[in-house]
């Protein structure tokens, strides 16, 4: 989890109330709209949320970077820059175990 033991316990016993609102309003949000809407709407919606705001923050930063006259790159260069290739072994056992069971 994204939370070590301290956050955790930080959130679930209120001593910061407004992260703790935070995060207990967006999980009562999510299990509404699952209740009243199909779980793939939601994950649909929520994806495409995020999106957008990805999309609109990269925007935001190229603007204020080129009013500023500034050279900050891709605010999201870090995790471009991460290594994900799949080693095709691994790939091949995993899909082995996953189609024999």
């Amino acid at each position: 989890m994204w939370l070590n033991p301290d956050q955790m316990n930080s959130l679930l016993y209120w001593d910061n109330p407004r992260d703790s609102g935070i995060a207990c309003g967006s999980v009562l949000v999510c299990l509404l709209a699952v209740r009243y809407i199909s779980l793939i709407s939601v994950i649909g919606n929520l994806s495409l949320a995020l999106v957008t705001a990805t999309m609109s923050f990269r925007i935001y930063k190229s603007v204020l970077a080129a009013v500023n006259k500034t050279q900050e790159g891709h605010p999201f260069k870090q995790f471009l820059d991460i290594d994900v290739t799949l080693p095709a072994d691994k790939v091949a056992e995993i899909t082995d175990a996953l189609s024999t069971s």
